[in-house]
């Protein structure tokens, strides 16, 4: 009993991830079909949430002419001067630029009891409103499980280690069974 035990416990651990970095969907419907709100291809992988992509995904923004004009928006949540972003949480934001609908899901600063992103970004957006007059937000949430800015409520991730759990669980339900 003690060796299925011993199993259960380290294919759990196996499964968990250990790092402890966030792994969010970094991407923006105007580059990446696969990133429409909802998704229509099941193609994005979720990206560590480390400095070097939330810079790489604030390029891609602005290389892109029509997020050029918000791309300055998230100057700010520029991790220029950091190794390690403690307080990040998954963005998933829907804004209408003109006539389209843009979706944009990304590694943010987590909300706490004086910070709230989405707040900031819609206060950032009204104070700009000159430059970014067609520009409103219809939705912006953060959470902060892996991959949970992405269509579906229950992220790969997640759903591999409920089901080695699972799994797990049956396995020694029947060993007790047979040898109890």
């Amino acid at each position: 009993m003690n060796r299925v035990l011993l199993v259960f416990l380290a294919v759990f651990a196996f499964a968990a991830r250990s790092d402890g970095t966030l792994r969010c969907y970094m991407c923006n419907s105007q580059s990446n079909a696969a990133c429409e709100d909802p998704s229509k291809d099941g193609n994005l992988q979720p990206v560590e949430c480390e400095p070097r992509a939330m810079t790489s995904w604030h390029t891609e923004m602005q290389r892109n002419v029509a997020l050029q004009n918000i791309a300055h928006l998230f100057e700010v949540d520029q991790p220029q001067h950091f190794t390690h972003l403690p307080n990040v949480a998954c963005a998933k934001m829907n804004l209408k630029v003109g006539s389209e609908k843009v979706t944009l899901r990304s590694c943010q600063t987590a909300k706490t009891d004086t910070v709230d992103p989405c707040r900031a970004f819609k206060n950032k957006l009204d104070t700009d409103s000159a430059r970014n007059a067609a520009v409103s937000m219809d939705y912006c949430g953060l959470c902060d499980n892996d991959a949970c800015n992405g269509a579906f409520g229950l992220a790969p991730p997640n759903v591999l280690q409920l089901l080695i759990g699972s799994i797990s669980v049956l396995f020694f339900q029947a060993y007790r069974l047979c040898f109890a």
